[in-house]
């Protein structure tokens, strides 16, 4: 009888490791069926695995992680040693004496450099004048006095001691200056360094006007924006 009792209550032993409790009611409630039962997960029910990454993978990726920077290191000093290199042959090259006339891409590099340094140097001024008629007469007076030798004097011809400049100076008796105005007033005053431009500190802001006004052939008191 012993026995026999000891089979009737044999379905709530405790099972085996690795198998389930055969007796579905305990299974649901026994924390120990619970902990050797199979778990579902959170996706799809499937185990979730995580890809392991042997060393010789790991090893193999520094290695080629290392030689691209390598390869982007070399690449820059090459560019660098190259740019250098162009430079100084270029400088060699080009003529440095008086006697040579900038290139064109040397004068618009100049061109767009200056116009920059000056919009952050100065900003817009408004023109001091009122009288077109009696600036006009007053910068004719100025520009022959100060200015005709180097800019020409007589219409339609450049003086000859404009040849003797690296860059030439503009002929205004030729090509009348493009402005905007406040800029030809502030190298007026301050001039330009490295060509033959002088600082003309002197001259009023009026007079600058003026000059900048004639050398434009404007007769609007505000000349170009």
């Amino acid at each position: 009888m012993l026995w026999r009792s000891h089979e009737r209550y044999r379905p709530f032993c405790r099972p085996r490791s690795g198998l389930t409790c055969s007796n579905p009611k305990r299974q649901a409630t026994s924390p120990k069926c619970l902990r050797n039962s199979p778990q579902p997960t959170a996706v799809g029910h499937k185990q979730l695995t995580v890809p392991t990454i042997s060393r010789q993978t790991a090893q193999a990726a520094i290695r080629t992680m290392i030689r691209g920077q390598h390869l982007g290191l070399t690449l820059f000093r090459v560019i660098v040693a190259t740019t250098v290199l162009l430079i100084v042959v270029g400088l060699l090259t080009v003529d440095v004496s008086g006697d040579a006339e900038p290139s064109s891409a040397e004068r618009w590099l100049t061109s767009v450099l200056l116009d920059a340094k000056i919009r952050s140097y100065r900003p817009k001024r408004l023109s001091p004048l009122t009288h077109a008629d009696e600036d006009l007469d007053r910068g004719s007076e100025l520009y022959q006095q100060q200015c005709g030798f180097c800019h020409g004097v007589a219409r339609g011809r450049m003086v000859p001691f404009a040849k003797s400049f690296s860059p030439r100076p503009p002929q205004f008796v030729i090509r009348p200056a493009q402005g905007p105005t406040w800029r030809d007033v502030y190298v007026i005053q301050h001039g330009v360094r490295w060509t033959g431009m002088p600082a003309f500190r002197s001259l009023s802001e009026a007079d600058a006007w003026r000059l900048a006004l004639y050398v434009e052939g404007e007769s609007n008191p505000n000349g170009k924006q």
